[in-house]
């Protein structure tokens, strides 16, 4: 992952005087109760993992940016930035169809289980995609109230 390229901030780093404090004084966590239930589900296909294409470049070289729509039109994002020998160019696309569809069946698989629906998404470190991806999460569930909410508009 290049958080350059991902407009986003890699730091996880935390204060000296944090670690110490947290060493110090450790959170506990409580009692885990043997009743409590999870399931992580990630993408299996579709998404940035699956979309993403890269490439250590053998020659310095200009290159040009360009988005191909649904109609076939090509787009110049831009006309030309140079290349030095070495540097790694990477891409990435995510299916909007693909997320959407997996929000879909992960939400009914959590009605239908009785978990509650949870989503963690790397906004600092996406923070361009992520808004959007997220906006994708809550436009699927409220598309269908379920029975315990009030109707909601999608204006």
């Amino acid at each position: 992952m290049n958080p350059v390229l991902r407009e986003g901030n890699s730091d996880r780093r935390a204060p000296k005087a944090v670690k110490e404090y947290a060493r110090k004084h450790p959170h506990s966590m409580g009692e885990w109760s043997m009743a409590s239930r999870t399931h992580v589900a990630t993408m299996k296909h579709g998404d940035f993992y699956h979309g993403e294409k890269s490439m250590t470049l053998d020659r310095a070289r200009d290159v040009k940016m360009e988005l191909v729509t649904k109609s076939g039109e090509t787009l110049v994002l831009k006309p030309k930035v140079s290349l030095g020998e070495g540097d790694i160019i990477d891409s990435m696309f995510m299916s909007k169809k693909a997320l959407v569809e997996f929000y879909e069946e992960q939400m009914e698989d959590a009605r239908k289980t009785g978990v509650m629906f949870s989503l963690h998404v790397k906004a600092t470190m996406m923070k361009i995609s992520h808004p959007i991806v997220f906006g994708h999460a809550v436009r699927t569930f409220y598309r269908t109230p379920s029975p315990n909410t009030r109707s909601c508009s999608t204006n």
